[in-house]
């Protein structure tokens, strides 16, 4: 098949977008594949393609009527996105739109696979006869006492700075109003979503996540009934 690869000097302004874009050259590696473009006369060419290693994410350095094409992934706000630049000028363009796109996918936590990995309730996990009444004041204070448990173990413990220290507190003090107006059934939601989020913030182990939850479920000791999990 014909070879319609990138030259010598254009791969080396690609490593050069990349090293301005703050990523790794070590994790990009070269290869070759077939043209996608069916139905052009190019459709048969051997082309290159950049991909990042470890992953899907690709670049691919297309022909469309014998001017350069762009097709890559991640694209902004889909999987893949495809241009035609014409021009190598306007391909370095959407290399660098390509590895700005890369760079926040792979700067981003799986919250997902943190949620599994936290091991925090579902629905079917709490007591099944838990109502949506109020909390009462005594009930209240009980929450706070433990919600200052958390506070202490976290400051204590986990060793966060002043600026983690200010969030941990703003959101647990959130969580200490939510328990003047919410039912039960739907403030333990909200601690849940809470905890959550601080454990992710605070890069928290799976173990320590863990002894935050037992914290709050010997606060709620007597207040809301937990099934095992």
């Amino acid at each position: 098949m014909p070879q319609c690869t990138l030259l010598k000097y254009q791969k080396n302004e690609v490593f050069e977008l990349i090293k301005e874009s703050s990523l790794d050259p070590f994790n990009f590696f070269w290869n070759k594949t077939a043209s996608s473009r069916s139905g052009d006369t190019l459709s048969s060419d051997i082309i290159s393609k950049l991909e990042y290693k470890g992953s899907d994410f690709y670049f691919l350095f297309d022909f469309l009527r014998k001017a350069h094409y762009a097709e890559y992934s991640p694209g902004n706000d889909k999987l893949v996105d495809e241009y035609y630049p014409g021009a190598w000028k306007n391909q370095q363009y959407y290399v660098q739109q390509w590895l700005s796109f890369l760079k926040r996918e792979i700067d981003q936590p799986d919250l997902w696979a943190q949620l599994s990995e936290y091991q925090f309730p579902r629905e079917d996990q709490l007591s099944r006869d838990m109502g949506n009444e109020p909390f009462t004041a005594f009930q209240v204070d009980q929450i706070v006492r433990g919600i200052d448990l958390i506070k202490t173990y976290l400051i204590a413990e986990i060793k966060i700075d002043s600026d983690q220290k200010k969030e941990t507190n703003e959101r647990l003090d959130y969580l200490i109003e939510a328990a003047k107006r919410q039912g039960r059934k739907d403030w333990i939601h909200t601690a849940i979503g809470v905890i959550f989020t601080l454990a992710v913030s605070l890069s928290l182990s799976p173990e320590q996540a863990k002894s935050i939850w037992g914290l709050l479920k010997s606060t709620m000791s007597g207040i809301i009934k937990f099934l095992p999990y």
